[in-house]
């Protein structure tokens, strides 16, 4: 696996795999303005996404969690076009 910040420019190994996390607010069952953190774990076998909300002192709560094999999302994308 190898990634890249710099647009694609240059990329490097990533053996253990990637975590994004991504701030931002979004409307929940709490609040219309609440301020959530996306994960997305990047693995060589898929994706997990967690969506964390902060109920407390810190983004403590998991509001979902997701996964995606590689092959499954390889699959849903070629039937998608």
């Amino acid at each position: 696996m190898k990634y890249s910040i710099d647009g694609g420019i240059t990329f490097l190994p990533a053996p253990e795999g990637i975590r994004l996390v991504i701030e931002a607010t979004a409307s929940t069952e709490v609040s219309d303005e609440e301020p959530v953190e996306l994960h997305l774990t990047v693995t060589g076998e898929g994706v997990i996404k967690d969506v964390y909300a902060s109920r407390e002192e810190s983004l403590d709560t998991c509001l979902g969690t997701e996964a995606e094999q590689f092959d499954d999302l390889v699959c849903a994308l070629i039937e998608a076009n």
